[in-house]
């Protein structure tokens, strides 16, 4: 990873990706001492215009002393199968999660997966061992869901990289 990345702790985070941009799902540290939890590190892609997100909600990285990986967070690879799968409607994602004991969550999320609500989890549900999931991708599934009008799940922050802010 370039140096202008790797010096934050960018590198020990685990991306995931909708195809065309990676996103680093993190809390941050800022240079003034403050704290910022569920950031979504964009890299690569449309940029801002991409992601229908306003100024209030950007960060700008010259002022990120360093990132860690949000506790929050799906893992990766479901993140990925998420994306991959796509939208249930316009902007927002509707899925199952199911933990390693076979319980099982309805969650929302808008289009950034990663930070994926969790509805309706009964508080056992253990967001940490999840082992699969299942995202709503037709009619039949978003009846049986049982919402048509989600609450989303998103980001606080993002935080947009260009190729100037990946040069050392």
């Amino acid at each position: 990873m370039q140096d202008g990345l790797s010096n934050k702790g960018l590198e020990l985070i685990q991306p995931s990706s909708d195809g065309v941009t990676r996103i680093y799902p993190c809390d941050i540290v800022l240079k003034d001492g403050s704290t910022r939890a569920r950031v979504a590190i964009l890299v690569g892609g449309f940029g801002a215009s991409g992601w229908a997100v306003g100024a209030d909600r950007e960060i700008v990285w010259n002022d990120v002393q360093y990132v860690h990986e949000s506790p929050e967070r799906l893992p990766a690879r479901i993140a990925n199968k998420l994306y991959e799968v796509g939208e249930a409607g316009m902007g927002y994602l509707l899925f199952w999660l199911e933990d390693a004991s076979g319980r099982t969550a309805r969650c929302y999320s808008g289009n950034v997966v990663d930070f994926g609500y969790v509805a309706d989890a009964a508080n056992d549900f253990d967001r940490t061992s999840i082992r699969r999931a299942e995202a709503v991708t037709n009619r039949e599934q978003m009846d049986r869901f049982g919402t048509k009008s989600p609450p989303i799940g998103a980001p606080d922050y993002y935080i947009f990289l260009r190729q100037s802010d990946l040069m050392p």
